[in-house]
């Protein structure tokens, strides 16, 4: 998702395509594009194997969390976004809640 911040699409439809190797910048311009499709693509992948071993349901849950959590502290660390009290204690219930359903004791499917 870090990915998306940086990815310019108007910057994208002006490559010139027939000079893309010789300059240098076409490459730069498609680097977010390329980090977001390769990052979405192993997205996919695990959560596939996760759904393997755990309920689809605690496996998005789980998953989804981990992201919220990810996107919040890179946020806060690299992008100095102030992260309040409330926030914090919002992102605590998700948590709380996730943990929850996996204590709950869902069977793994077969």
């Amino acid at each position: 998702m870090i990915s998306l911040r940086y990815m310019k699409v108007k910057e994208i439809k002006a490559i010139v395509w027939a000079n893309f190797f010789r300059d240098v910048s076409g490459i730069k311009t498609l680097l977010p594009l390329l980090g977001y499709l390769s990052f979405g693509l192993l997205n996919v992948v695990f959560i596939s194997y996760a759904m393997k071993t755990i309920p689809m349901s605690i496996a998005f849950a789980v998953w989804m969390s981990m992201a919220l959590f990810g996107a919040a502290l890179i946020d806060a660390y690299f992008f100095q976004q102030p992260l309040n009290i409330l926030q914090i204690l919002f992102l605590a219930l998700i948590l709380i809640g996730v943990i929850g359903l996996k204590l709950s004791g869902s069977p793994a499917p077969n």
